[in-house]
């Protein structure tokens, strides 16, 4: 059986005017419509989860201890991982434990992986890609406050 590789979940076509409008003002000219519109950055394939964020996450005395939620599960690229659970982050709590989650990742991966924006810009995209709900896990973490207008408004997550 040969093993599922990534795909992106967006049409770049159709969600580009979309996308450009919500970043034009975080990234000078059209710098994210350019890195979007561009090749996917060359990386190493690995196992993904395809759905990464906190509530897929079991711990165990205060330490990862296995992954849930796998159905999505395929080879790819590590970034989309990370970008999707940084959006997720940043949605359910600020933009700095989405950096924070970054610099760890990166200490604990070391040079097998490289971050790359195009990632987060793919994943913030990602979220544009059929109805935008609030997880209902995120409720067990703390987000009650989160609304799903406010997922389709996410251009605050940027901030």
């Amino acid at each position: 059986m040969t093993p599922r590789t990534y795909f992106e979940y967006s049409n770049k076509d159709l969600l580009r005017q979309k996308i450009y409008q919500i970043l034009a003002g975080y990234l000078e000219d059209d710098a994210a419509d350019q890195i979007v519109k561009g090749p996917q950055p060359s990386a190493k394939t690995c196992f993904i989860h395809r759905d990464y964020h906190p509530t897929n996450v079991l711990y165990h005395k205060g330490k990862v201890s296995g992954i849930v939620d796998r159905v999505n599960a395929c080879r790819g690229p590590a970034g989309i991982g990370v970008g999707h659970c940084r959006v997720n982050l940043a949605l359910l709590y600020d933009v700095i434990t989405t950096d924070r989650f970054l610099v760890e990742y990166q200490q604990d991966q070391g040079s097998a992986f490289t971050y790359d924006v195009y990632w987060d810009l793919v994943s913030v995209m990602d979220i544009f890609f059929g109805p935008t709900k609030v997880n209902p896990g995120w409720e067990g973490l703390g987000a009650t406050g989160l609304t799903d207008k406010m997922i389709e408004e996410s251009d605050w997550i940027l901030t």
